[in-house]
């Protein structure tokens, strides 16, 4: 059987996506750790478990769980399949989302550069945070992705994803709708529009008036850092910065006057500014920053060279620096918690009478997910009216050496566990080895070590309120 060239660049490409996407999961399973990394996976799966059986209510954290479309979805393949088949399915979701992003592109774009689009997608370290898991974040993805193919094509399958869009994720919608009316700037055929916008937005409150747990303004305007931005810094859904970099040098190198290309420019503008404050708006600005950074590439071999060693040294930079943060991103992933050692203790405490457990609220979805015990805070702890209250106390938890004044917070807050983790000891709470509770843990008979799995010790608070 033969391939013409264009075959073989999409095997190639496709290989190379799926490549990527198990990767993670083939390294980790090697390593004896979980499949899935990053606390809130854990949370997605115990909520979504819940949520499909109609559980709306969290009875560990005594909360709303938070709800979306993909929430049953999730519990609908929990249903049905294992971890590995959630896994196989969210690879194809991947895979699938590459492809149709690359016939957005062709659509205006010549196919060379759609090619070298979506292969620095699927190079992307947003490609992989977003599929190799299922949330609300990929599959918002997916079908933002399914509904711009389909609009661009004026097909009224597009009405079906705006949809889903809406009763998934609320920000993904509204960066639709700017996309949109950014688009009908230059095509201004407004009522295929409208037929669009109505459904979504009835589907949106309608979905949000039964579902109390539907997330509107989750995390929108946070405070911009360059550790929540850059994967370079640690960002787990952020954008390397040498593809922003490529990025900005590809705008110049594209630059056209003209309506078509108004409305790709005023777009990426408010991309680009809501990025410092959204997650959503990081995974939409990866689009047009793959995209951009592709025109530099092909600028760049398309360019008469006086010295041809200096266009290959060039090119080999950009090759490998964006291997370098794939694969730097690429190992954030494989060496994030939750590690062998993480689930060993927590399945011990698993089998230990009901408490509160108390560590960093990293690892609070961990807690629940493993140990089915209550944590004291975790990742989705900020929606709690009292937060601050409760963040103001786990700071005097961690730095307090008076032992008086720390068993009387931890009798308050009914603290019965505390979880001590390598990464905790290690800069995340404390620089020092005896430095507050690590202090008292160790030079006081009011707490008993459990357990120990590698660095990770499990403590019990002698005289909490165990029942």
């Amino acid at each position: 059987m033969k391939f013409d060239r264009r075959s073989l660049t999409m095997l190639v490409l496709f290989l190379l996506a799926a490549l990527m996407l198990s990767s993670p999961f083939i390294v980790r399973s090697f390593n004896g750790d979980p499949l899935f990394s990053y606390s809130g996976s854990y949370y997605n799966l115990r909520a979504s478990e819940d949520i499909y059986t109609g559980v709306y209510w969290d009875p560990l954290e005594s909360r709303i769980h938070k709800v979306s479309f993909a929430n049953y979805f999730l519990g609908f393949l929990m249903s049905v399949t294992n971890m590995q088949g959630i896994i196989i399915i969210s690879v194809i979701i991947g895979l699938l989302s590459l492809y149709i992003f690359f016939l957005i592109t062709k659509r205006f774009y010549l196919e060379r550069t759609a090619t070298y689009t979506a292969f620095l997608f699927a190079l992307s370290p947003m490609f992989l945070y977003l599929f190799t898991r299922i949330n609300d974040l990929s599959l918002a993805t997916f079908f933002l992705l399914l509904f711009f193919h389909f609009y661009l094509k004026k097909n009224y399958f597009s009405i079906l994803f705006m949809v889903l869009i809406a009763v998934t994720s609320f920000q993904f919608f509204v960066a639709a709708v700017i996309i949109l009316l950014c688009y009908e700037l230059y095509s201004r055929k407004l009522l295929f529009l409208i037929s669009n916008l109505v459904p979504g937005i009835i589907a949106f409150f309608i979905f949000a008036f039964y579902h109390k747990g539907f997330q509107i303004f989750a995390n929108v305007f946070a405070n911009p850092s360059l550790s929540f931005y850059f994967t370079s810094f640690g960002a787990k859904t952020g954008i390397p910065f040498f593809y922003l970099f490529l990025g900005f040098i590809g705008l110049f190198a594209t630059w056209k006057r003209g309506r078509e290309y108004s409305f790709f420019l005023l777009s990426l503008v408010i991309v680009f500014v809501f990025s410092f404050f959204t997650v959503v708006g990081k995974v939409v600005l990866n689009f047009y920053i793959c995209f951009l950074a592709a025109a530099i590439i092909i600028t760049l071999l398309r360019r008469n060279w006086a010295v041809i060693f200096i266009k290959r040294f060039s090119l080999l930079l950009v090759l490998c620096s964006v291997i370098f943060s794939t694969s730097l991103y690429t190992d954030q992933i494989i060496n994030e918690n939750p590690n062998s050692d993480l689930v060993n203790a927590l399945r011990f405490l698993e089998s230990q009478p009901d408490g509160v457990v108390f560590s960093h609220e990293k690892y609070g979805g961990f807690i629940q997910y493993f140990s089915e015990k209550k944590s004291f805070l975790d990742d989705n702890s900020f929606d709690y009216d009292n937060y601050f209250a409760l963040k103001d106390t786990e700071q005097k938890i961690f730095y307090s050496r008076n032992l008086e004044q720390t068993e009387e917070i931890l009798k308050e807050s009914q603290i019965d566990y505390i979880l001590i983790t390598p990464e905790m000891k290690e800069g995340l709470v404390w620089k020092k080895s005896d430095e507050g509770l690590l202090f008292l843990l160790e030079n006081s008979d009011h707490f008993s070590k459990l357990f120990s799995s590698g660095e990770i010790t499990v403590w019990k608070h002698i005289g909490g309120f165990v029942s």
